[in-house]
């Protein structure tokens, strides 16, 4: 039986994003973990966010 793991390893996490008495929704995290190294620091999240900001844009 599968774990649900990914080629990579990575298991996805499923959130519940929305849920009312008719239906569900979620939203699925498949976690890089290439980008999986410990804690950020602040200016190194805000650095993350801007250039996530500047993506969409």
């Amino acid at each position: 039986m599968s774990d649900g793991a990914t080629t990579d390893g990575a298991v996805p996490r499923h959130e519940p994003i929305g849920v009312s008495a008719e239906s569900t929704v979620v939203a699925e995290l498949v976690p890089d973990p290439a980008h999986e190294v410990g804690y950020q620091s602040e200016a190194d999240l805000e650095r993350a966010f801007i250039a996530l900001l500047r993506e969409q844009a």
